[in-house]
């Protein structure tokens, strides 16, 4: 097996992205992975620190206010669009 740290840094992974690419909610699912790629897992002090950053705990933000919806004034009718007419193209000489 690979170590993870030659894995990361050869192709370029960042364990933060990883998470949350593939969607790691638990360090198992991340275990599972490495193993397919035959790697040697990060340590999960390193995965839940990597966690944190990729999935960050939900803060109480306010609801945006519901926008009240304007009434819209009816399109005024305009002339009808004039027809286009087309040149006749001038007759070539032989």
């Amino acid at each position: 097996m690979v170590a993870w740290n030659f894995f990361s840094k050869r192709r370029n992974i960042n364990l933060d992205n990883l998470i949350k690419v593939k969607n790691f909610d638990k360090y198992e699912k991340l275990v599972e992975w490495c193993n397919l790629m035959r790697v040697q897992p990060p340590e999960e002090s390193d995965y839940n620190k990597a966690r944190v950053v990729a999935f960050p705990p939900a803060e109480n933000k306010p609801k945006p206010r519901s926008r009240t919806s304007k009434k819209t004034t009816p399109p005024s009718k305009s002339a009808p669009a004039k027809k286009r007419t087309y040149r006749k193209k001038a007759a070539t000489k032989k």
